[in-house]
């Protein structure tokens, strides 16, 4: 159906990195998208009241000097005919009509656009043509952006491979007023970048994975943050060395925990909502530290699923039941006396091509 290319990633970042340096939110929120994105390279980003003290923090500005990110002003273009200049923007009347910017882009770096003041209605609205593609603000819902809800909205341009000026054409899908304060060019240098990049990718750690756990062995020399590559949810669970370690959010969406120096053993475990803690890890946890403490107490052993009685080779769920026959492809519902209450054919999944149901007590 057409034709395809494939490109090796030369510098991947792995599924867990350690930085020892801490952005704290305050400081994460004076920076631009571009500038919040490309500083995760070189930072975790942790909220203020999560970080323990005595951590090595770094500012807005320390960051900024460590990233080699561009910031160039850009003049509002003149507006053709069908658009309209305003005192906070443009007023669109003619929806084919597009604004065109000129864009000086620099070898080696990647561009980005940046336009401000727009509300995240407008922003969806925005339709971006350079080089003959078509680019768009991204939002992750119609409340938010991946700019954590600012009014500042990013559009990526592209890479050039020598000093150049790329023209952008600037189309408003809808009729009406359009607020915008400014445009500015953000250009990030590939070349460090990369080396970033190459950095974070250079990590010994080395990750098991189950169906609901991730097993990681690391090494770190100074104290940090383990940014794991899984996105921050409930349900996920920390024991490091056998012991409870808490799980913070960084770089605004990824899982992570607090380290000091030293070889580590990370078991990450999720339950999914409505389901018991199955930790088998934490229980090894709770074992291993009762063994260093000398301590002979009980423990309760956490159970995924447990049984409505105790029938030694006999039926151990409950009285009102509903049996599901796949031979006969036929289901009975049973009340607490044992009497048939409802019946019905049913098709269960196909076992050919591997879609067969599963057989046991749910």
């Amino acid at each position: 159906q057409g034709e395809y290319s494939l490109y090796e990633n030369l510098y991947p970042v792995q599924m867990t990195f350690f930085q020892s340096d801490i952005l704290p939110e305050s400081e994460a929120v004076k920076l631009n998208p571009v500038e919040c994105e490309t500083a995760m390279l070189y930072a975790a980003i942790v909220a203020d009241e999560k970080i323990p003290a005595g951590a090595k923090t770094v500012s807005a500005d320390e960051i900024r000097n460590k990233m080699q990110v561009r910031t160039q002003s850009m003049d509002l273009p003149v507006p053709p005919d069908g658009i309209e200049k305003t005192e906070s923007g443009y007023r669109v009347y003619d929806t084919t009509a597009s604004l065109v910017l000129d864009v000086p882009m620099r070898k080696g770096e990647d561009s980005y656009l940046l336009f401000e003041g727009l509300t995240t209605d407008q922003a969806q609205k925005m339709v971006i043509r350079t080089d003959g593609a078509k680019k768009s603000v991204t939002l992750l819902d119609s409340q938010a952006s991946y700019t954590m809800g600012r009014n500042t909205y990013a559009v990526r341009i592209g890479c050039s491979g020598e000093d150049t000026v790329k023209q952008v054409l600037i189309r408003f899908t809808e009729k009406g007023g359009v607020s915008l304060d400014g445009i500015s060019l953000n250009g990030v240098d590939t070349g460090c970048m990369l080396l970033q990049q190459k950095r974070l990718g250079e990590s010994s750690a080395s990750v098991e994975t189950g169906k609901d756990w991730v097993r990681i062995r690391y090494s770190c020399d100074q104290d940090g943050v383990q940014v794991f590559s899984i996105p921050c949810s409930t349900g996920w669970t920390a024991h490091t060395d056998g012991e409870d370690n808490e799980l913070i959010s960084t770089d605004l969406c990824l899982l992570g925990v607090f380290s000091g120096p030293g070889d580590h053993e990370i078991w990450l475990t999720y339950h999914g909502p409505g389901v018991k803690m199955g930790v088998w890890t934490a229980l090894a946890g709770i074992l291993a530290e009762n063994l260093r403490n000398g301590n002979s107490d009980s423990v309760d052993v956490p159970m995924k699923k447990e049984a409505a009685s105790w029938t030694p080779g006999g039926k151990d769920w409950p009285n009102r039941y509903i049996d599901v026959d796949l031979s006969e492809q036929y289901v009975r519902m049973y009340d607490d006396d044992n009497n048939l209450i409802w019946e019905s054919d049913c098709v269960s999944g196909n076992p050919i091509y591997g879609g067969g149901t599963d057989t046991g007590v749910f």
